[in-house]
């Protein structure tokens, strides 16, 4: 293919479709069947000798919801939440940002490596249900822009009192739901028995809480006291302006990974004899310490490392360029 043909591929599809190979490799096929070429083959080897010779470049993991943004009209939406903001002359430290994510607190690694002479891959390189595990739970987190005030992660599963926390109570707040998903019921007992306590013991100034349209954020919610005020992000900006989704969650989805892999190495020289006393235990007990994958208190420790973990550099960059006022900038 040409290499104007290239670009204007890149550019008509780059939107709707991610440029992968094996598209590139398909509309190669397509255009040679308009040009009438009937030998050609768009096999990996040419793929590999034509990305070099138009100089395309490595590949990007797309993720998140950004590319649907019209910018333009978002940020005169945003510029409205600012002047909002500046009018109440809120403290940088006194506006915070709310959200919810989903954590798959059993997911392993899903790629090994093999020594050369183990032989077939497809035959060796067979893993276990743990790399595909679908156990969920959904995390709260909120945080202020400097990252001086980082409020309690909240844990949302579906077991109303998990076994593991009958001998010692969870060490971050722990709320049930059918489908550990946070909804009104659970936004309320944040709202009430998190969120506004422990702003009450930090500050008395006036906060500013920023949350999404979320059908899940109740509206009727208030502060008693008027100490705190709700303030809502325009429709469909949040993948673009929302803090958290800056960088926030994705790094403490991170850290909780690497702090699960390293409590799974800790066991890995004792995995035989820790195996075979966590058959004596009741089921929802044997968790990390055992050498099995985390119960919910396991899960409710490592959020609270990495959230802990979280620098106050880490959040104010993610909040950086987003609706703060420009004296907070």
């Amino acid at each position: 293919m040409p290499c104007m043909t290239v670009r204007s591929l890149i550019g008509k599809y780059r939107k709707p479709l991610p440029i992968s190979r094996s598209l590139l490799q398909a509309r190669a096929s397509h255009e040679a069947k308009l040009q009438g070429v009937s030998n050609f083959k768009a096999s990996d080897g040419w793929f590999s000798k034509w990305r070099w010779r138009f100089d395309i470049g490595k590949r990007v993991r797309l993720y998140g919801e950004a590319s649907e943004v019209d910018l333009t009209k978002a940020e005169v939406e945003i510029q409205k939440l600012r002047d909002v903001l500046s009018s109440k002359g809120y403290k940088p430290d006194c506006i915070f940002n709310m959200d919810e994510t989903a954590l798959f607190y059993k997911t392993i690694p899903n790629r090994s490596y093999l020594l050369s002479h183990e032989g077939d891959a497809r035959q060796k390189g067979i893993g276990s249900k743990q790399i595909s595990a679908k156990d969920r739970v959904t995390l709260i987190l909120c945080v202020n822009s400097t990252g001086s005030c980082k409020i309690d992660p909240v844990l949302i599963g579906t077991a109303k009192r998990p076994r593991c926390f009958q001998n010692s109570p969870p060490c971050i707040p722990y709320f049930d739901q059918k489908n550990a998903w946070n909804d009104r019921v659970c936004y309320d007992r944040w709202w009430n028995s998190v969120f506004l306590p422990q702003i009450r013991r930090w500050t008395k100034d006036n906060i500013a809480l920023l949350i999404d349209g979320f059908s899940g954020h109740d509206d009727t919610c208030s502060d008693p006291l008027g100490q705190v005020a709700l303030n809502k992000f325009p429709p469909n900006v949040t993948s673009v302006y929302q803090p958290l989704d800056q960088g926030v969650i994705s790094t403490r989805k991170a850290s909780y990974k690497a702090k699960l892999l390293a409590s799974l190495v800790d066991t890995a020289p004792n995995f035989e004899s820790l195996q075979h006393m966590s058959r004596k235990l009741p089921a929802g007990l044997a968790g990390l310490k055992y050498g099995c994958l985390p119960h919910m208190s396991n899960v409710a420790e490592i959020v609270k490392d990495s959230w802990k973990a979280l620098s106050p550099s880490v959040v104010a960059e993610c909040w950086k360029h987003y609706p703060l006022p420009s004296y907070c900038l």
